[in-house]
């Protein structure tokens, strides 16, 4: 299997523009702030900012490399949006929620963050697949 890096980069960065819509405050942005426990001071505190896009950005590409390998084959997007549906709610949800259970984290958080990844690998999915 030859993995397209134009479909990758793409998907990686699909990530970025969900993040940027969802994690609006007018939209997810002022729960997922409270459920985070994180001041408005802190949430204006910019430092470390590009480490944090760069590292996120590198992650983004390993999820999209590896979701490769669920939608290799297919050019079906429907198809794909079921297999990211299955990714998300069958590996990285409940990954996610026991981790932000530990932290002790509330429903909240599980479920703004939990829908957004759940989105975010059905769009990789579904971009990888329309570039197959």
């Amino acid at each position: 299997m030859e993995i397209n890096w134009i479909a990758v980069i793409v998907a990686a960065l699909s990530t970025f523009v969900l993040g940027f819509i969802w994690y609006n405050p007018k939209v997810f942005g002022t729960m997922w702030q409270k459920a985070a426990g994180l001041s408005d001071e802190q949430m204006k505190d910019m430092s470390g900012m590009g480490k944090i896009f760069g590292v996120s950005f590198i992650l983004a590409l390993a999820m999209a490399i590896m979701t490769t390998y669920f939608v290799h084959g297919t050019d079906d997007i429907a198809v794909a949006a079921r297999m990211g549906l299955y990714l998300g709610l069958g590996i990285i949800l409940p990954a996610m929620g026991t981790t932000a259970m530990y932290e002790r984290r509330g429903f909240a958080y599980i479920f703004v963050n939990g829908a957004y990844w759940i989105i975010g690998i059905i769009i990789i999915s579904m971009i990888l697949a329309a570039f197959n």
